[in-house]
Formats: C-alpha cells, sequence, structure tokens
C-alpha cells in the first residue's frame, strides 16, 4: 500500500510548464490558418470581387484590438482558463461557466468537423477505404499525440503548422514577384483584374459588410495563445512574444494571399470562386496545382484539429478546477497531461463526425450553427472584461486610454456584426443557434447555483 501511496504522491496536480514561445506561437498558426484561406476564401471573392481584400483587412484589424486586450490581460495573469477566468473575476461565475463552456463546445464542434474534411481529402489519396474509417482513424492518431507528454504535442503541431506558414510565405513573395513582372514565365496583369471586371466594388459597399462577417471566423483560434500560458516556461515572456508575431503575421498571410489572388486571377472565374489557391498556383505556372492545395487543404484540416483538441481539453481542464465540470476532467496523467478532457473532446468530436456521415444536411448543420457565433461572443466577452478588470474597479491594474477606447470600439463593431448575422438570412441559424445554446449553459449553470 505504501508503494501505491507514493506513486499516487508523484502524480502531477498542475500542467507541464514546458511550451516555449515557438510551440506558442505555431499551435495558434494551427488553429487559425485552415482550410478557409486555400477554399474557403473563394466564397468571399466571389460574393465581393477584389474588395474581399478589405474584409480580411478589417477582420484581422479586429482580431489584432480584442488580443491585444487578451494581452494585457493575460500578462497580469496568465492562466490555461484565459478568457474563461477573466470573465468570471469581472462578472461572477456564471458568465465565467457560460463562456467558457461555449468555447468548449466551439472547439469539440470544430475538432469533429475539421476531421471529417480530412477524412474526406484522405479518401481521394486512399480510395478504398470509407472516409469515416480514415477520419476515425485520424482521430485516433492526433488523440494519441494530445495524450503524449505536451512537448510532443507541441513539436509535431509546430513542424505541421510551420509547413503552411513557410507555404503561404513563399506563394506570397512568389506573387508579388509575378505581379511586378520579376517571376520568370510569368507575365504580370498590373491592375487590370483589380479595376477591369466592374471595379474594386464590383458588388457595392454592403457585399463588404457581409464579407467580413464571414472573413471573421478565419481569425478564431488567436486566442489560443492566451491558453497556452498555463504550459508556457515564462508565461508572461512567452505572451507578449507570440502575440507579437502571431497577430501580424496571420493578417499579413490573410489579406496578402487574397490580394495576390484578386491580383493575379480574375475574381469572378469558376476557377477562383471554388479554389482560389490552385487558380493562383496555375497563374503562377506551378503544375499541379489542385493535387498541392489537397495536401495543403488536409495539412489545414488535420493541424486545426490538433489545436481545437488541445485547446478544448484545456479549457475542460480548467473548468474542473473551477468546479464547473466533472472533477474527473481535472484528472492529470503522470506527464501532466488532462487525458479524460482529451478523450471526452475526442468521442465528441467522433459524435460528430458520425452525425455528419448520417446527416450532412440536418442534424450536423444544427451542431455547426450551434458554435457559428461563438467566436464573436468570445471576442465581445473579452472586450468587457478588459474594461470591467482593467477600468471600472481596476482589479487588474490600471486602464490604458488607448486600449479602452479600442475595447469600445470593439463592442459596437462585434454587437453590429452580430445584429448583421441575425438580419442576413444566410447567418440567421448560427446566431439564433448559438445564442440558445448560451441561453441552455447559462439556465443549467443557475440550476446549479440552486441545488
Amino acid at each position: 500500500m505504501a508503494a501505491v501511496h507514493s506513486h499516487v504522491a508523484r502524480r502531477p496536480t498542475r500542467l507541464s510548464a514546458s511550451l516555449r514561445s515557438r510551440h506558442v506561437s505555431m499551435i495558434a498558426f494551427g488553429g487559425i490558418i485552415g482550410a478557409g484561406i486555400f477554399v474557403g476564401s473563394g466564397q468571399i471573392i466571389a460574393s465581393t470581387g477584389p474588395a474581399a481584400i478589405l474584409a480580411y483587412l478589417i477582420a484581422g484589424l479586429l482580431g489584432i484590438a480584442v488580443m491585444r486586450m487578451l494581452t494585457v490581460l493575460s500578462v497580469d495573469e496568465p492562466t490555461t482558463g484565459s478568457f474563461a477566468r477573466y470573465v468570471t473575476r469581472a462578472f461572477g461565475w456564471i458568465p465565467g461557466f457560460t463562456i467558457g463552456w461555449l468555447y468548449w463546445w466551439l472547439m469539440a464542434v470544430t475538432v469533429g468537423v475539421e476531421c471529417s474534411g480530412a477524412g474526406g481529402i484522405a479518401h481521394i489519396w486512399l480510395p478504398g477505404v470509407a472516409p469515416w474509417v480514415l477520419s476515425v482513424a485520424l482521430m485516433v492518431i492526433f488523440a494519441g499525440a494530445n495524450l503524449a507528454p505536451v512537448r510532443v504535442f507541441a513539436e509535431t503541431q509546430f513542424w505541421l503548422s510551420a509547413i503552411k506558414v513557410v507555404v503561404l510565405a513563399v506563394v506570397l513573395i512568389a506573387g508579388l514577384l509575378a505581379i511586378f513582372g520579376l517571376l520568370p514565365g510569368t507575365n504580370s496583369p498590373g491592375t487590370a483584374n483589380l479595376v477591369d471586371l466592374g471595379g474594386f466594388l464590383p458588388k457595392g459597399g454592403t457585399s463588404v459588410l457581409a464579407a467580413i462577417l464571414v472573413a471573421v471566423f478565419s481569425y478564431t483560434g488567436l486566442e489560443m495563445v492566451s491558453i497556452a500560458a498555463g504550459e508556457a516556461r515564462t508565461p508572461r515572456k512567452t505572451v507578449r512574444a507570440s502575440m507579437a508575431t502571431v497577430l501580424p503575421t496571420t493578417t499579413i498571410l490573410y489579406v496578402g494571399t487574397v490580394l495576390i489572388v484578386v491580383t493575379m486571377v480574375a475574381w469572378n472565374g469558376s476557377a477562383t470562386g471554388s479554389s482560389p489557391f490552385a487558380a493562383l498556383l496555375s497563374a503562377l505556372g506551378v503544375a499541379r496545382a489542385g493535387q498541392i492545395v489537397d495536401v495543403l487543404v488536409f495539412l489545414a484540416l488535420v493541424t486545426v484539429l490538433n489545436s481545437s483538441l488541445w485547446a478544448a481539453s484545456r479549457m475542460a481542464f480548467f473548468l474542473a478546477g473551477q468546479g464547473d465540470a466533472p472533477k474527473g476532467m481535472r484528472k492529470l496523467s503522470e506527464s501532466a497531461v488532462p487525458t479524460r478532457a482529451v478523450i471526452l473532446t475526442a468521442v465528441l468530436g467522433l459524435i460528430t463526425v458520425a452525425i455528419q456521415a448520417a446527416a450532412p444536411t440536418g442534424v450536423f448543420l444544427v451542431l455547426v450553427d450551434s458554435s457559428g457565433a461563438v467566436g464573436l461572443l468570445v471576442w465581445l466577452f473579452i472586450a468587457v472584461a478588459y474594461l470591467k478588470l482593467r477600468g471600472m474597479d481596476g482589479s487588474l491594474g490600471a486602464q490604458r486610454p488607448l486600449i479602452a477606447v479600442l475595447a469600445w470600439l470593439v463592442i459596437v463593431v462585434i454587437g453590429l456584426m452580430l445584429i448583421g448575422m441575425a438580419i442576413l438570412p444566410d447567418t440567421r441559424s448560427q446566431i439564433l443557434a448559438t445564442l440558445s445554446l448560451g441561453v441552455i449553459i447559462a439556465v443549467i449553470a443557475l440550476w446549479r447555483d440552486t441545488v
């Protein structure tokens, strides 16, 4: 019995503080740079034209403003709970409970969606294996990476994400060279595609507003930097360094890639709408552009899967520590990994994969819609929590006037975006489903508070 007690005593009670700044940055890049930039951006380009550049720029600036506030809060109090912790401090445990569980739900559903998409891509290369089988195999692989010591997960994510970042950077440089007529074998289109196909705003200014609603979700995942603070070797230094790297780099990559696409390729072409990155590679003279994009999309899907699984398990771990989730979610392995939280998230991801296979236009869409506006709500709560903690009660230090102005601007902009989502037919179901889920979670919190 003494040996058993000795073994239990050695089991860690805190997450391992072993992540370096490069790990944290690539975890964030892994969660942010998804298939949207390679394929999904085509929807925005087709509906907006060259002005899609503005949509990604404005969405990026909004993300930078929100993450600037989150950086200040994270440096003041680095914690795995990140914004959920700050919302709890600012407004009480019920709002913190609600936003924490909403974020866990968003990440868990994302895990399933990305896994299902990656299984579909893998089916192209392994046509003899059913897509759902490949999705299950991928889930097992990446759940295994998340169950390993966090350094193993971080190194895996670092190299996989680095490939995406490097490819985008290389294409960005090649595209700029082509635009200025400096890329051998490629003719520069000049500004023809920007102004000769209906002008820079061929669909009107309102199309940009609608596009921003879509583009802003491309930046969801930036908050992972602050979540990683709980496992960083030097939390405050790591958060500052990673945010300083991730924020501008992501915006440059997104805006730059879209700029190159709409400059090099006709925005109203069918190839641009369906696969803008493939159309760009073809314009740059790259052979087998379609196959290359398949590989990049697969890589984007599995890295988002990996980061989302990690982020969801850490949020569940934090919630358990607050008494807002089953205590088992707080249980750590000998390598300081919240194993049950990882497994719970992976299981929900597999359930999502199964639902997608069985009812792709029914229950699956409800699941996706229920997480659709969570990212905006998280950003909104970060802004209001900043104002409360850094201004109204000063519990996390003195207010910074410029950031306070940004906070109010963010609140107004996100409020208008949420109203826009409720008005536009294409996004109305997302905001209604997300708010309904939020109400259900809040009611559960109130019920727990009374029993």
